[in-house]
């Protein structure tokens, strides 16, 4: 059995024990503490990586180019995103624009000339692999030359008319007319392109001479007068009107704008000598023919 004295020794040398094995322990947490970073905290990297930009997506030549993920340059204080540049576009081959053409008619007549016409579609067949497209026309174009003259009247008309009427003839006069197409015709290319406007001359007859407004007859008379049948056109009414007139040397005959500059006897036929209403002399007489 143990005496009080010894119980109090072990008691003591227990608590002793106890109070150097917690006192190990702290000391192993705190110097693991200095190394460990805590639970949830990462430890700070001298070389951070660099940061990241994000460039958004483009449509480029049609075709959209995808976000790209790229690093900014670290010397500065911004984002500097890096330029991609797209591919350069392939090369467009050269394309060969050619108009229509027309193929026309026509006839003059009393009073006006008609001018018809249909568009002749273009051989589109490639050449030399060269591509061949239908250009668009933008007007038709009706040229007019009177007696073999100069062109006195281009009239314009829109692409999709075919037919034409001139009312601006004049009786005694020839004319004749050519039927054009007007838009654009050459070579499109990228590099030294020759596309340029023109008025592209089509295939036909369209001409004639439109009869004079007025026939003279000399019915009778002598030296001093003259009996004169006049058969005028009418264009408002589109016929012939027919009148006699009494007239003297030297006086206009009605309205016709002919004038009867003097009568003569060819042995016994009486003639009339005329001016016309183009100043032009003529002779007529009462001699059938």
């Amino acid at each position: 059995m143990l005496t009080n004295v010894e119980r109090g020794w072990l008691s003591g040398a227990w608590v002793l024990i106890i109070t150097c094995s917690v006192m190990g322990f702290a000391g192993i947490q705190a110097q693991n503490s200095k190394t460990l970073p805590a639970p949830g905290i990462s430890a700070k990297d001298d070389c951070p990586p660099d940061p990241i930009h994000y460039t958004p997506p483009e449509l480029i030549w049609g075709k959209v180019i995808p976000p790209t993920r790229v690093p900014s340059d670290p010397w500065t204080t911004g984002f500097k995103p890096v330029i991609v540049e797209p591919p350069p576009p392939p090369p467009k081959p050269p394309v060969h624009l050619v108009l229509p053409w027309t193929l026309y008619s026509g006839e003059v007549g009393m009073d006006r000339a008609a001018v018809a016409w249909k568009l002749q579609e273009p051989d589109l067949k490639a050449i030399e692999g060269m591509k061949r497209e239908r250009s668009t026309p933008q007007a038709i174009v009706i040229h007019r030359t009177c007696d073999n003259g100069e062109v006195d009247a281009i009239f314009l008309l829109d692409p999709k008319e075919t037919s034409f009427t001139d009312r601006e003839v004049k009786p005694g006069h020839s004319y004749r007319y050519s039927v054009f197409v007007r838009g654009v015709e050459g070579i499109k290319r990228q590099v030294n392109p020759t596309v340029r406007a023109i008025d592209k001359d089509g295939e036909g007859a369209a001409e004639g001479r439109v009869p004079e407004w007025h026939k003279v007859v000399l019915m009778g008379g002598d030296r001093e007068h003259a009996i004169l049948n006049v058969e005028s056109y009418n264009p408002m009414k589109s016929k012939w009107e027919s009148r006699i007139f009494h007239g003297s040397p030297g006086q206009p005959i009605g309205e016709t704008g002919w004038t009867l500059e003097g009568m003569r006897f060819d042995k016994f036929t009486l003639e009339a000598v005329l001016v016309d209403d183009r100043l032009e002399k003529r002779v007529i007489s009462t001699k059938k023919k």
